[in-house]
């Protein structure tokens, strides 16, 4: 759209076969299993506010059938991040999403006739950088600047309308990443 901002349209369709012994052998009783086809669309904005920080901002919409109708589902999702860099190469990123789900039909079987609505948060909040940026100059012209550090932090939750075990989840992570041919 301009020099700073940019439009993104996204499009996926996809077949899914699952492999799962025991929701194949209810097939039968089910009238079906989780197979099927997912098709999803979106559009994403992301703005350089700084030549250091840049916001992205999505919006996309979700539809999977199934041949057991309870499987399937549609539903909004929203994701929004922050990348901002420093220097010597060191960053901070936070991403965050939330997706709204409205199963197709309710469950006699797994849930008690109970039509299943979800709610699913993601948040993750890293700090990185090369290992260039523990040297005194902070650039070394070598592959220390293409190796990065990263620890980062995450939350995952999904809140249910049906019996299903609703749950929170925090973790850690420290990763070592090579950018494989990254050119500065």
């Amino acid at each position: 759209m301009t020099n700073t901002t940019t439009l993104s349209l996204r499009a996926e369709a996809v077949s899914q076969e699952y492999e799962e012994p025991g929701i194949d052998a209810l097939s039968v009783i089910l009238g079906g299993d989780r197979d099927g086809n997912r098709y999803s669309a979106g559009v994403s904005v992301s703005h350089r506010i700084t030549s250091r920080t840049t916001f992205d901002a999505s919006l996309g919409y979700e539809i999977k059938s199934a041949g057991y109708g309870p499987f399937g589902y549609e539903g909004p999702r929203l994701g929004l991040s922050l990348d901002q860099r420093f220097d010597k190469g060191v960053y901070v990123f936070a991403t965050g999403s939330a997706r709204w789900i409205e199963y197709d039909e309710a469950d006699a079987l797994f849930l008690g006739g109970a039509t299943r609505e979800d709610v699913r948060t993601f948040a993750r909040l890293s700090l990185g950088a090369p290992l260039s940026a523990f040297t005194a100059r902070g650039a070394t012209g070598d592959i220390r600047e293409t190796v990065v550090v990263e620890g980062a932090m995450n939350y995952s939750s999904r809140g249910s309308s049906s019996p299903l075990a609703d749950f929170d989840g925090w973790g850690a992570e420290l990763r070592l990443i090579w950018r494989f041919g990254a050119r500065d």
